[in-house]
């Protein structure tokens, strides 16, 4: 990973296939505005995952799939990153029941493929809320 990054615009960030190491998670904190981190199929280790908590408040969507270095180890950090909206973590190997059995009834307890119509205008949202009371 590149150590000049500094102007912390950057939101798409990704390392798909990357070989990383443990000093590489750190910079991570320079990305401030990181909404989309892509992290599939790297050797990233399970510790540096805690580094990601930096971006607790911007990033949204995670993938660490076929990650098979990120354990158990890395669950605390993974649930303090609460504004996900999307976490791809499959073929890794967290063996917790807690984590399992969320993701495994994770589709009886979200809408995970709404169907359109979609709200598209702004201006109609506080129309619409006050309908719906």
């Amino acid at each position: 990973m590149a150590k000049d990054v500094h102007d912390g615009l950057l939101t798409p960030l990704v390392l798909v296939g990357a070989s990383l190491v443990d000093h590489d998670a750190p910079l991570l904190h320079r990305l401030p505005s990181l909404s989309t981190l892509y992290l599939a199929n790297t050797t990233v280790p399970g510790g540096p995952v805690f580094y990601l908590v930096v971006l607790r408040h911007t990033l949204a969507c995670l993938s660490l799939s076929n990650s098979t270095s990120i354990t158990d180890d890395a669950c605390p950090a993974l649930v303090l990153l609460t504004r996900l909206i999307a976490l791809d973590f499959a073929d890794i190997t967290i063996q917790m029941p807690g984590p399992t059995s969320y993701l495994n009834t994770l589709h009886t307890r979200y809408l995970l493929a709404p169907m359109p119509p979609f709200i598209t205008s702004l201006c109609i949202v506080s129309i619409l809320f006050t309908a719906a009371l």
